[in-house]
């Protein structure tokens, strides 16, 4: 059988799988819902009590397991309140109040991914003094161990589809000859080998980021219900379901293939590979844009999987490298197929990302101005140094030396083992899309010590503000707690904040002006104080910037027609010197 109908075969299998994906999960994504506007609004005054409180989300939450609490200013909760929840909206019935200050504590699961944000809401009832607010934007749940996971799960998707790319798309394309039979086969069984042990150690790691999402959503529960109904009824969990099935029956077919390879064992491990791919993007900030969303899934599903391609193959091509027998014409032979692999991979590297990033930063100075822009600009530093270091090494593949060529692809693997941190981080953070967050506020991080300090504000206007800050330490366990945080902004020093749940701190402050500033909080624990200073900016009326969009777009058109014009050139030029006597991909995945 030719190359063409195992292809024909691959994408068959990928599309079945993926809308299989589709159905468990039909409805549209979100990534981090972020709270639109509420009744009574983010800091108002009502005159009488009012007969419901609503919360309205731009994305849908897991109706479940998403929560609404009423507190008065000294934190207590108010009896009497009823919840329902719907799509998009949480509803609370509360009880005649006396006249003071109200929160409503909030918390909403994404009903794609998982991620969890909070906030909170405050109303007062029949006077405007004392209001204690928050933020309506909320933060994610996302902390260390959760981006860790992330990382390490990517890690592991990658060493899945960049071995089997490797193992198949690299090594299934060099001519045998000259003995090489034994080395490519032996090549070939490192390489699956490594492809188990990532897929097995995968749905290891998803299995604890299940766990983990269901001890943080119990509140109160007990964390296996809570799990079972995080995977029986929200999107996260149908696509971590689909997710989980796939790595684990990737281990036994995979081991089969590495026995005696078959072609049709062969298909279907590249197929789940695609799947893999095609489930991510499934559950991503992609999913979550207002228009085109279909587009944008499917250029961070090409996105994923090349990235993935790249990543993975080279620790692959580091197996390749220690070979021990018939290394040098084992990495000659496979240079002409692995620059093939790695340029495509490189070039949907560049462009998808590029069009997700027009998709995800509203402006230009966003990119800037934001935890999102900003980590997304250390993601392309990071990429540009793989691509300097990829370029170096290449040049060496044809008077291959051994360790010098090991040595860089090593760092450029560690590269991108770092850059992976990026993607993790920007995976747990939302988008810097101006028109989610609706009166959401701002939001902005800092360290300090082993401390992750975010401190967040809303509205966000000239007048009272609400404002919470969120401490988390680095340290397992912390040294000591956090005992009291203070708040200085402006000509309002040491504001004093109340706390309102573990290492979350809010009170009031009054914002004067539009423009540019700091807020800093000053932390108290044991006998140390530690400082987090903040940027801070007031957007004023109408304000915006220059949309990132139109450029990148630009950009990533004219790469890909450059790159375009270079494949078909090289194409020319291999149809010139004849065609490559190479052996049909049916005879290399086995009889």
């Amino acid at each position: 059988m030719g190359t063409q109908r195992v292809g024909t075969r691959v994408g068959a299998l990928a599309g079945f799988l993926l809308v299989l994906a589709c159905v468990l999960a039909p409805r549209p994504a979100g990534a981090h819902a972020l709270l639109v506007r509420s009744q009574p609004a983010n800091g108002s005054t009502v005159a009488v009590t009012p007969d419901v409180v609503r919360l309205w989300f731009n994305e849908e939450i897991s109706t479940e397991l998403s929560t609404l609490r009423l507190v008065d200013r000294t934190g207590a909760a108010v009896p009497g309140t009823r919840g329902h929840a719907d799509a998009r909206a949480l509803e609370l019935q509360v009880p005649d109040l006396a006249r003071g200050t109200y929160g409503v504590f909030w918390r909403v699961l994404a009903e794609d991914d998982g991620h969890t944000s909070s906030g909170t809401v405050v109303f007062s009832v029949g006077a405007s003094n004392g209001v204690l607010a928050a933020t309506s934007g909320g933060g994610t749940s996302a902390t260390a161990l959760d981006t860790a996971r992330r990382w390490l799960g990517l890690c592991l998707l990658a060493g899945v589809i960049g071995g089997l790319a490797v193992a198949y798309l690299v090594l299934g394309r060099i001519r045998r000859r000259d003995g090489l039979d034994a080395a490519i086969d032996s090549a070939r069984r490192r390489l699956l080998g490594g492809v188990i042990a990532c897929a097995a150690l995968g749905s290891v790691v998803a299995a604890v980021d299940a766990v983990a999402q269901a001890r943080r959503l119990a509140s109160g529960r007990s964390w296996p219900a809570t799990l079972g109904d995080l995977l029986a009824s929200s999107r996260w969990g149908h696509l971590w379901a689909v997710r989980e099935a796939v790595l684990i029956a990737l281990v036994p077919l995979v081991i089969a293939l590495r026995a005696r390879g078959r072609r049709r064992q062969a298909v279907a491990a590249l197929a789940l590979a695609l799947t893999l791919a095609g489930v991510e993007a499934l559950g991503s900030h992609a999913a979550t844009v207002g228009s085109s969303r279909g587009v944008a899934i499917v250029s961070d599903a090409a996105h994923i999987l090349a990235a993935c391609v790249w990543l993975g193959a080279l620790p692959a091509l580091v197996v390749l490298l220690l070979a021990p027998t018939r290394r040098r014409e084992l990495v000659r032979a496979s240079g002409g197929p692995f620059t093939v692999l790695l340029a495509g991979s490189v070039v949907l590297v560049v462009t998808t990302g590029l069009y997700n990033a027009g998709r995800q930063v509203e402006t230009v100075g966003d990119l800037t101005s934001t935890s999102y822009g900003r980590t997304l600009l250390i993601k392309t530093a990071l990429l540009a140094v793989m691509l300097a270091l990829g370029l170096g090494s290449a040049r060496h593949w044809r008077g291959i030396s051994g360790t010098p060529v090991r040595r860089m692809v090593a760092v450029e693997a560690a590269v991108g083992a770092t850059l992976l941190v990026a993607v993790a981080v920007l995976a747990g953070t939302p988008p810097a899309r101006g028109g989610d967050a609706g009166s959401a506020g701002q939001s902005r991080s800092t360290s300090v010590a082993d401390l992750l300090v975010t401190v967040s504000a809303a509205p966000n206007r000239p007048g009272a503000n609400g404002v919470t800050v969120l401490v988390a330490s680095s340290r397992r366990p912390p040294p000591a707690p956090v005992s009291a945080v203070t708040l200085d902004v402006g000509t309002q020093p040491g504001v004093r904040l109340t706390p309102v749940g573990p290492d979350r701190y809010f009170g009031t402050v009054e914002l004067a002006r539009y423009g540019d500033g700091q807020l800093r909080a000053v932390l108290r624990r044991g006998d140390e104080q530690l400082t987090a200073t903040v940027p801070w900016s007031v957007a004023g009326p109408g304000a915006h910037g220059r949309r990132l969009a139109p450029y990148v777009d630009g950009l990533a058109l004219g790469l890909l027609a450059g790159a375009a014009l270079i494949g078909v050139g090289y194409a020319r030029r291999r149809r010139g010197s004849g065609p490559p006597r190479q052996e049909p991909v049916a005879t290399l995945v086995g009889s």
